[in-house]
């Protein structure tokens, strides 16, 4: 579906209403999980309608006056940010916020959990489960930029799966913020292309399981979409993107991943791992490190 003509106005009011929550963030040292060489925080912040997020914070020890790259790294569905992705990003220099946005972590804010997130009040955009997790990320990628070991002009927003869709979003709507972007293998991408083709893996199932019960909601459903899709919204991406995907990726589709990549009007790569399903590989990692390099350093 093409984009809503208020698709902008939708943002810029949503993001005007982020503004009224202060963020209140408070890093909690985790001494059990620091090192000489990585420092590592607990992160908590307040979000988007008042509720409070989380998200684990480390960087390598920077001299006072001294700002480094920073990185906002996203989650895939359902699963639980963890410390050890904070370890490994700061281990290459980055000083990193892996952040739990709602419905990720300790406890949901959606009444099915994980599994009712993709169509939690999918016929309404300003009701739509993701709305809030997209200004979740865009907190977390403000209170990144504002911590003293990060220079807040070399930043870049990165993740996989889910996590990779919600990069797409949070660095499009926040474009002249973000310096690079890395998606791997993202979720959330080409939704017309998942309901007519009426994809059975998970999590997608969960949208054309919905569609199958409620017919009469599919173009609602396509419309309230079509505000969070990134095939619409990196338009106005200008941060170099490289996306990834698996040839044998039944989750992610690889047509999803290409719609996005043919969309995107800047400098852009896509790196294909043909015998890829949906998964990382070492490889795959090594390359998205040094694409951020390239463009932090």
């Amino acid at each position: 579906m093409n984009p809503a003509n208020d698709l902008w106005a939708f943002w810029e009011a949503t993001k005007a209403e982020l503004a009224d929550t202060p963020a209140d963030a408070t890093m909690t040292p985790a001494p059990e999980m620091s090192s000489e060489s990585v420092l590592v925080y607990h992160v908590s912040m307040a979000s988007f309608g008042g509720r409070r997020i989380g998200g684990w914070f480390g960087t390598p020890p920077v001299p006072p006056g001294v700002r480094i790259a920073g990185l906002l790294w996203l989650p895939g569905y359902g699963g639980v940010p963890e410390a050890a992705t904070a370890l490994y990003f700061a281990s290459k220099g980055f000083a990193t916020l892996v952040l739990e946005p709602r419905g990720q972590g300790k406890g949901s804010a959606f009444p099915d959990g994980s599994d009712g997130k993709l169509v939690h009040g999918i016929t309404d955009p300003h009701g739509y489960a993701y709305r809030a997790v997209v200004m979740d990320c865009v907190r977390g990628l403000q209170v990144l930029q504002n911590q003293p070991e990060v220079h807040p002009d070399r930043v870049a927003v990165a993740g996989g799966s889910q996590g990779g869709g919600l990069t797409l979003m949070t660095a499009s709507v926040c474009d002249e913020s973000v310096r690079v972007v890395a998606a791997h293998v993202p979720f959330l991408c080409h939704f017309d292309f998942v309901i007519e083709h009426e994809i059975e893996t998970a999590p997608y199932v969960n949208l054309t399981r919905y569609l199958a019960e409620f017919p009469e909601r599919r173009e609602i459903a396509r419309r309230t979409l079509s505000y969070f899709d990134p095939v619409n919204l990196v338009s106005r991406l200008r941060a170099p993107v490289l996306l990834t995907l698996g040839g044998r990726d039944t989750t992610c589709p690889r047509e999803t991943i290409e719609a996005v990549f043919e969309a995107a009007p800047g400098k852009k790569a896509l790196l294909v791992e043909p015998d890829a399903g949906h998964e990382w590989l070492d490889d795959t990692r090594t390359h998205m490190v040094s694409w951020l390099n390239h463009y932090l350093g």
